[in-house]
């Protein structure tokens, strides 16, 4: 197990199922995760947390991802917080969009847990880099990505 990047993962999904294994995965990986089940409690977490990157499903019940990120990039207190896109639909101009509405990456369900952890991992030290919390030697995107894996190429899926 990588020792702790002191960064914060906000996941914000309505299936129970990718909260464990994505939560469990970027745990093992040395973040801190916080869990959300809807848009409404990601938007308080992210406020009283201020994690350092957020992944959000697309497709939830009540306040949908879309939302959620327009709210985010909008206020001032979370605007610059990278943001990580999940959904199990979506085609090119819906990931045009996101991206143009202030999305870090998009990642089409079913993804595979490495690809999510490099994404996170990316958006982590810019995040950090760019807020004046460089990461250590230790804590490079390179090293979270070499570090033995149980992983067994699992897809994470809703």
């Amino acid at each position: 197990m990588s020792e702790g990047t002191n960064a914060t993962i906000l996941l914000v999904d309505d299936e129970e199922t990718i909260l464990k294994m994505a939560g469990q995965r970027l745990r093992h990986a040395g973040y801190r995760v916080l869990t959300a089940a809807n848009g409404t409690m990601g938007l308080v977490l992210a406020k009283a947390e201020h994690p350092d990157v957020i992944v959000l499903d697309v497709n939830m019940p009540s306040m949908n991802g879309h939302i959620v990120l327009q709210t985010l990039k909008s206020d001032r207190q979370t605007q610059d917080i990278p943001v990580i896109m999940l959904t199990a639909a979506g085609g090119e101009t819906d990931v045009t969009n996101t991206i143009a509405s202030g999305a870090t990456c998009y990642l089409h369900k079913p993804y595979q847990s490495k690809e999510l952890l490099e994404e996170v991992s990316m958006a982590v030290e810019r995040h950090q880099i760019t807020h004046g919390r460089a990461p250590s030697a230790e804590q490079t995107p390179e090293s979270i990505m070499e570090e033995p894996s149980t992983d067994s190429g699992e897809e994470l899926s809703a």
